[in-house]
């Protein structure tokens, strides 16, 4: 099972490798700058956004929702969910499976309305968000010049937003 999970994720880099490659352009595009990184969380309520919006901010999943997210110089969004916006997959729960439907809809509403943001997906939401600010990924960041840095070779930077953005941010 093991040897056939591997054959997977190759043939699957393969088919996607331009899909994933696309993201290329941000390899050192702030060298030597600092960020923010914001994830979802309940506690992000009692901050006050204002005081974050002198450097470039990467936010996580919901983010963008936030009542305050446009006071944050957020250029990028990542939501590391698969098959977020599937409208087949995920889980078995018809009332949440509405509710993840839903939601999934609004983010695309807010993809489309902030072309000057990027956003970050797992591959497995390819067949369902085409917007030319979207970029992908699989696994890892694909790019060599990335592997060789200790962050993806320790971790899997899709175990969750936060690993994901700190990734990108190194990145």
């Amino acid at each position: 099972m093991i040897m056939i999970k591997r054959y997977f994720k190759k043939i699957v880099s393969v088919l996607f490798y331009y899909t994933t490659k696309k993201s290329n352009i941000f390899y050192n595009k702030h060298k030597g700058e600092t960020c923010y990184i914001f994830g979802d969380g309940i506690s992000i309520k009692s901050f006050d956004l204002n005081n974050f919006s002198d450097k470039i901010s990467i936010v996580g999943n919901y983010m963008p929702f936030h009542k305050d997210f446009d006071k944050l110089n957020a250029k990028y969004c990542v939501m590391s969910a698969p098959f977020f916006f599937s409208p087949y997959f995920g889980y078995k729960n018809l009332k949440f499976k509405k509710y993840l439907y839903e939601t999934s809809k609004l983010y695309k509403e807010l993809i489309k309305g902030n072309k000057q943001k990027y956003f970050f997906f797992h591959l497995t939401n390819y067949p369902f968000v085409n917007f030319r600010n979207a970029f992908f990924h699989f696994l890892k960041i694909n790019d060599k010049r990335l592997n060789e840095n200790f962050i993806t070779n320790r971790i899997n930077c899709y175990t969750g937003v936060l690993r994901n953005s700190i990734s990108l941010a190194i990145y």
